[in-house]
């Protein structure tokens, strides 16, 4: 799929003076400004865009990439730009890549999916329309924020959910706790690595761009700054996860000892009447309780007795 918005340079009084075209352009108008949103096209739709970059097919095929590590290439007078955008799979949050080719008069979004923080961006053409007048380098500085706005959405859920982890923290008996802990855990590794690698390739974005206007490299600056934040507070939600776990697992141990103790402290007053039974039990003929009239009430006695004597230690100890 193919969508193209063309801006006039001059003349724009930003009512619907663009235009978009579901077909690729034969080539650059340098009084126009082009926008190119191109996502699952087909083998025909590659070789035209291919043959308008002037960008070999299987290097394009790559940019198109959805596991394509974040980084920056400058091809020629062009610059490629791969940034992780992240995306809802199983109702856990994972990352597919994207590129963006910037050029003189032009802005080339390459993507193998819908992103959907760009949803918002796409339902109003007139934004676009409006940015792209200035400039090409605009509109991505602005798909960057958008981009950064969105993982901050993201890290603000994952931050709700670890509240929620910490709540059922002291409840044990929920059995999807440790299920919830390493899932979420994985989603934070996953999101944090995305974010490291946007950081660097937005940083060689800005060591390329010394030629740009000054304006677009405050942007580029300040969406570095923004990152930044995230990935501390990512690190923060990881720490604060595994203290949750930590202390779920202290938790489950504390139980698991009380528990052993009851079990020792129960088997220690059923054994002591077991002791008194296998001494009676043994057939030496010299033992005199076994002939004496109140033998079998003393034993019977002696048994509760030692019953109960090691039941109030073992009640004081709090091990029953």
């Amino acid at each position: 799929m193919i969508r193209v918005l063309h801006v006039p340079k001059q003349g724009f009084g930003f009512k619907k003076k663009f235009s978009i075209t579901e077909k690729l352009p034969k080539s650059f108008d340098k009084n126009t400004y082009f926008f190119i949103k191109c996502q699952e096209i087909d083998s025909k739709e590659l070789q035209d865009l291919s043959k308008l970059l002037s960008i070999p097919i299987d290097r394009l095929t790559d940019f198109f990439h959805p596991q394509r590590r974040p980084n920056v290439v400058k091809y020629e007078s062009l610059i490629v730009t791969t940034f992780r955008a992240p995306v809802v799979h199983k109702k856990h949050y994972a990352t597919v890549s994207f590129s963006m080719v910037l050029g003189k008069n032009f802005l080339a979004l390459l993507t193998s999916q819908d992103l959907e923080f760009l949803q918002d961006l796409y339902s109003q053409p007139e934004n676009i329309a409006k940015i792209l007048h200035n400039s090409p380098v605009y509109l991505l500085a602005q798909i960057i924020q958008d981009l950064i706005d969105n993982y901050f959405k993201i890290v603000t859920q994952i931050s709700r959910r670890v509240e929620v982890l910490e709540s059922k923290t002291k409840s044990s008996n929920d059995r999807n706790f440790l299920h919830d802990v390493f899932a979420l855990k994985k989603t934070v590794i996953y999101l944090h690595m995305a974010l490291i690698g946007n950081r660097d390739a937005l940083r060689s974005l800005h060591s390329l761009s010394k030629n740009l206007p000054q304006e677009f490299l405050n942007l580029l600056e300040s969406s570095n700054e923004d990152l930044n934040q995230l990935i501390d507070g990512l690190v923060i939600q990881r720490e604060l996860i595994n203290e949750s776990l930590s202390l779920y697992m202290t938790l489950m141990n504390n139980n698991l000892n009380r528990i052993m103790k009851k079990l020792t402290g129960l088997a220690t007053i059923v054994g002591v009447p077991m002791l008194i039974t296998g001494i009676y039990g043994m057939n030496f003929k010299h033992m005199p309780e076994l002939y004496w009239r109140y033998g079998y009430p003393f034993s019977l006695l002696l048994m509760l007795l030692a019953g109960f004597v090691t039941y109030m230690v073992f009640k004081r100890k709090e091990w029953v």
